[in-house]
């Protein structure tokens, strides 16, 4: 009976997994295309985190995968451990992101004059990712209390602050849709 239980424990935190990599998926396309569309570096900036959060999904995917296969000869104490090394990973990777966003920022102040047009599109884009995230960090959540998965509960903590993030860029675009006839543009 524990075996029967130790796979449905595994299956559930690599389908809780899974849906954060498919979500991930989904924001990085949707952001790509506001990118296209509006020129935004904040949207940028956002496509770029959503991009990091696709990899990081990835790497907590694998990293649960990992650390749910029971202990061997290598590994006398199991593979839990791989969780901890992803969390490591991703905080390089955000590391790496910030980094590309300064220079970005820069690049943008200094040497390029970028004009930024708000939509109503943006709006429905960041409300739609907004939602994503809030699911998104509801299903590891309830996950990661279930069976005690630090990856997944970071994962979770990561997009619940997501959606602070989202809600903050929501408002701020909209007011600059609000305000677009008095010549501000956001960026």
């Amino acid at each position: 009976m524990a075996a029967i239980n130790q796979i449905e424990e595994g299956r559930e935190k690599k389908r809780a997994a899974l849906l954060s990599v498919g979500s991930a998926l989904v924001l990085v396309s949707l952001k790509t295309f506001l990118v296209v569309r509006t020129g935004s570096l904040g949207v940028l900036s956002e496509a770029l985190h959503s991009g990091l959060d696709l990899l990081a999904a990835i790497i907590t995917f694998l990293s649960v995968r990992m650390s749910d296969q029971p202990a061997d000869e290598k590994h006398p104490y199991g593979h839990g451990k791989f969780e901890n090394f992803s969390a490591f990973v991703e905080t390089g990777l955000l590391a790496l992101t910030a980094l590309y966003i300064v220079y970005e920022a820069f690049d943008r102040l200094f040497f390029h004059n970028v004009h930024i047009q708000p939509s109503l599109t943006a709006i429905l884009v960041l409300l739609v990712a907004l939602s994503i995230d809030i699911t998104r960090a509801r299903a590891l959540g309830r996950v990661a209390r279930k069976y005690s998965s630090d990856a997944l509960e970071a994962d979770a903590l990561h997009f619940f602050y997501r959606c602070v993030e989202h809600h903050r860029s929501y408002r701020r675009h909209r007011a600059g849709v609000g305000r677009r006839n008095r010549g501000t543009c956001l960026g």
